[in-house]
């Protein structure tokens, strides 16, 4: 069997799976057909071009889109039927923060949202990397922010964290140090984590599975290696 094959046929509880999702916009199709699995405690990879269809299929699995056909799980719960049942941690490429308040404010405004945020482990992140509560969110460089707006998402202690293109707007000594966070940051959680991307040099720095997908479509998955 094939790597995607076995992958289809493991017991995958507590992991992310999507089979035979279609999603349709008018007559346009944004997915056609996508199948994968994310085991358990593991990051992988969602690489494209612009327009592949990774925004899109992660709006699915995060339960903000449903799909038009097909079936998407994460920890074996439907994304879309039962969303409220989903402890997920969710980074877009452009996180929303607000640039004039602090990174401590960030913080506070998180723990009063979200009652079972973990303060605490966030003020840690925080200081381990060096950023100051006190700063202004618009004073931060953009490694910082994107670091920020992980702490926020791991703030919620996610079964499942998915980071869209958090690299895309790095430079490379940033993107080095982000990837060092998150794989830290992942391993301390043990959250399974698609980080989708269509900078290919890092991914085998963070990554174990690699898929691929091209106009909607899943073109190779498989083991980085």
């Amino acid at each position: 069997p094939s790597y995607h094959e076995r992958l289809m046929n493991i017991d995958n509880p507590q992991g992310i799976a999507a089979t035979e999702l279609y999603k349709k916009y008018g007559r346009n199709s944004a997915l056609y057909d996508v199948s994968l699995v994310v085991p358990p405690a593991s990051v992988a990879a969602l690489v494209g071009r612009n327009g592949a269809g990774k925004s899109t299929l992660f709006k699915i699995l995060a339960g903000y889109e449903r799909p038009t056909s097909g079936v998407a799980t994460i920890g074996g719960v439907d994304a879309w039927r039962r969303r409220g049942e989903v402890v997920l941690g969710y980074l877009p490429q452009e996180p929303s923060l607000y640039g004039r308040l602090s990174v401590a404010q960030h913080i506070s405004l998180a723990r009063h949202l979200a009652p079972v945020f973990d303060w605490q482990g966030s003020t840690d992140r925080l200081a381990g990397l060096g950023i100051s509560g006190a700063q202004k969110v618009q004073n931060l460089s953009g490694g910082q922010r994107a670091q920020l707006g992980l702490i926020l998402a791991l703030g919620l202690r996610p079964r499942v964290l998915l980071l869209d293109e958090p690299l895309a707007s790095l430079d490379p000594l940033a993107r080095r140090e982000f990837i060092e966070f998150l794989q830290r940051a992942v391993a301390d959680v043990g959250a399974t984590t698609i980080v989708s991307s269509h900078i290919v040099d890092d991914v085998h720095l963070f990554a174990r599975y690699l898929v691929i997908l091209g106009q909607g479509r899943v073109l190779w998955s498989g083991d980085v290696s």
